[in-house]
């Protein structure tokens, strides 16, 4: 009978050890997840940026409108970020 106890206690253990290292690992692929979310974000509107700045730069000055664009475009991208930020916190 002893024997059955430790092979009893053992399976629990082993179970419980999984169970903790299956939620870390998890945990880990979603902070995985959102720091790319983020870092693809940071590139798409860098990329934005950068469209933006060759078209708005091609009469040599950047208007009224054309700068606004250009918030506009930076307030987008950084509103995306706070909704991955976001869903992340929720989950």
């Amino acid at each position: 009978m002893k024997n059955y106890g430790e092979v009893v206690g053992a399976g629990i253990g082993t179970a419980i050890t999984a169970t903790g290292a299956s939620v870390s690992f998890h945990e880990t692929l979603q902070v995985v997840a959102l720091v790319l979310t983020i870092i693809g974000s940071i590139i798409t509107i860098a990329m934005a940026i950068i469209q933006w700045w060759k078209n708005a730069k091609k009469d040599g000055k950047i208007t009224k409108e054309e700068l606004q664009e250009g918030i506009s475009i930076i307030q987008d991208g950084a509103q995306v970020i706070k909704d991955s930020i976001k869903d992340k916190e929720e989950k």
